[in-house]
C-alpha cells in the first residue's frame, strides 16, 4: 500500500467528526480538536463501536487497563470529551448517557 492509501485508510468519519488513526488526530467540521491520551483512547473506542454502549466498567476495564473502577474519573473524562465534541456539553447528542448502562457514541 501506498503511502497516500495508507493515510486515506487510517481516517475514518462519522458525522462532523473525522479521526485519523495513524496519528490519533481528531477533527469536528474540520478543525482539529486537542485530546489527552486517556481522551484519544476514549474517542478511539467510540469510534470504533458506534452505538455500543459500554458501562463505566468496561470503559475503565479498557482505557485505564484496571479493574478497580473509578467512577469518578470515567465522569471527568467524559465531561472532558463532551466539552471539546458537543455543540451544548450540558444537552449531549453525540456522546450519550444511558441510564443504568452506561455511555455511547451516536452520530
Amino acid at each position: 500500500m501506498h503511502e497516500k492509501e495508507f493515510a486515506a485508510a487510517a481516517v475514518r468519519t462519522a458525522g462532523p467528526f473525522s479521526y485519523n488513526t495513524s496519528t490519533l488526530r481528531f477533527y469536528k467540521n474540520g478543525e482539529e480538536i486537542s485530546l489527552s491520551a486517556k481522551e484519544n483512547a476514549l474517542v478511539k473506542l467510540f469510534f470504533d463501536h458506534p452505538g455500543r454502549v459500554f458501562s463505566k466498567a468496561e470503559l475503565y476495564t479498557l482505557i485505564w487497563g484496571n479493574d478497580v473502577i473509578d467512577e469518578n474519573a470515567i465522569m471527568v473524562y467524559i465531561n472532558r470529551i463532551r466539552g471539546k465534541m458537543e455543540d451544548d456539553a450540558a444537552h449531549p447528542t453525540y456522546v450519550q448517557t444511558v441510564r443504568g448502562a452506561g455511555y455511547r457514541f451516536v452520530v
